[in-house]
């Protein structure tokens, strides 16, 4: 990968991960139940891992609040 390239892609995966964790927070507010962290991994085709971070960084930003092997809407009145 060229110096050029590297930047690019690396923009490409940032809009994934926006992208992602714009349409878990969608998810989370078309359902009453709680979102599975095993779910949302074979949903979105990708490793429990990254899906522990999205719901992570999600958390952090006060957007939802994790649970034991999931998480639920931090604005449950939304819902």
């Amino acid at each position: 990968m060229t110096a050029t390239e590297e930047p690019r892609a690396r923009r490409a995966q940032n809009r994934k991960v926006v992208k992602r964790r714009a349409r878990i927070l969608e998810l989370l507010a078309g359902g009453d139940a709680p979102l599975r962290n095993e779910e949302l991994a074979r949903h979105f085709g990708v490793s429990l891992a990254t899906i522990r971070r999205d719901l992570s960084e999600l958390e952090t930003s006060g957007e939802l609040s994790r649970t034991y092997g999931g998480a639920v809407s931090a604005h449950p009145e939304f819902l």
